[in-house]
């Protein structure tokens, strides 16, 4: 009985090791995607459209390995302390709706509704990580790409939502443009 169990274990691992893949590949070309869709509407509207061509003509892709390793975050992370907390089938489960919902792109909600049930807490919680974790992802593939980028992108930009759910020390650095060696500030889940 052990070995069997050891056996389709290895098979399942193999499985969604493929699975994985799959879905980083997928997130890190939306990532790119969405990033040139950002600094082609931050470029001047009287900007010739020869030069704006030109310009993302030479954009440069980020590397793949940057987005997958974030993404691989699931096996030593905050996150994948917390999810351990709900055991291991439950823990596996979340990680792989997570990255699912990342590559498909789904909004938070929808990924929360999808492992409320897995993790066996309140929509609340499940929308609490699936949000964190999720911009989590997109805020490190997108500064991933600006400083691939760094001959066009010079600076980021904090913007938080101007909402009463927004906490105050977002609605400070609100504006704020940090240079590209500042890392975003670490995500927190009230936000």
């Amino acid at each position: 009985l052990l070995a069997d169990t050891t056996r389709e274990m290895d098979r399942y691992a193999i499985a969604l090791d493929k699975e994985i893949t799959v879905l980083q590949q997928q997130a890190i070309k939306a990532a790119e995607v969405q990033s040139a869709k950002l600094i082609q509407m931050a470029l001047p509207a009287n900007l010739p459209y020869a030069m704006k061509a030109q310009l993302l003509a030479s954009f440069n892709r980020m590397p793949a390995s940057a987005v997958e390793s974030m993404l691989g975050a699931l096996t030593d992370s905050p996150l994948s302390k917390l999810l351990a907390t709900f055991g291991t089938q439950a823990s596996e489960d979340i990680g792989k709706t997570i990255l699912d919902g990342i590559a498909l792109g789904y909004n938070p909600r929808k990924v929360a509704s999808q492992i409320q049930s897995a993790m066996g807490t309140n929509l609340t919680r499940a929308l609490t990580i699936s949000r964190t974790e999720m911009l989590r992802a997109y805020r490190n593939a997108t500064l991933a790409n600006y400083r691939a980028n760094s001959d066009v992108v010079k600076a980021w930009r904090w913007t938080a939502a101007k909402s009463p759910r927004t906490c105050l020390a977002c609605l400070a650095l609100d504006g704020r443009e940090f240079p590209l060696t500042e890392e975003f500030q670490k995500a927190h889940v009230r936000c």
